[in-house]
């Protein structure tokens, strides 16, 4: 029979414990609290839903910097248009900047 339980840390992060055919005890962790398994849900949603902000927040400014370098770049003499999109991974036509 398997064993789950959950706790929160004293840094408000959560872990969960598991053990088949085995007692699961709590962490050696001062200030380490048991919660109930909907709490323990709910804090990994939230930072689920927190991380995917901070990737897309990420994306959105390698996109900007990479038109910023392709823009540069098609200022150069000789430049075309091909290899600046190249060199600044930047794909105008999709907007997608296809890192």
């Amino acid at each position: 029979m398997e064993t789950i339980r959950y706790f929160r840390n004293p840094d408000g992060t959560v872990l969960m414990l598991s053990g088949v055919n085995c007692a699961v005890s709590a962490p050696p962790t001062e200030g380490i609290e048991e919660i109930p398994q909907g709490e323990y849900e709910a804090a990994m949603q939230a930072y689920t839903a927190t991380r995917q902000r901070v990737v897309q927040e990420a994306e959105a400014a390698e996109r900007l910097a990479a038109k910023a370098a392709y823009t540069a770049l098609l200022l150069l003499p000789g430049m075309t248009e091909e290899a600046a999109k190249h060199l600044a991974r930047y794909w105008p036509e999709t907007e997608a900047g296809q890192f």
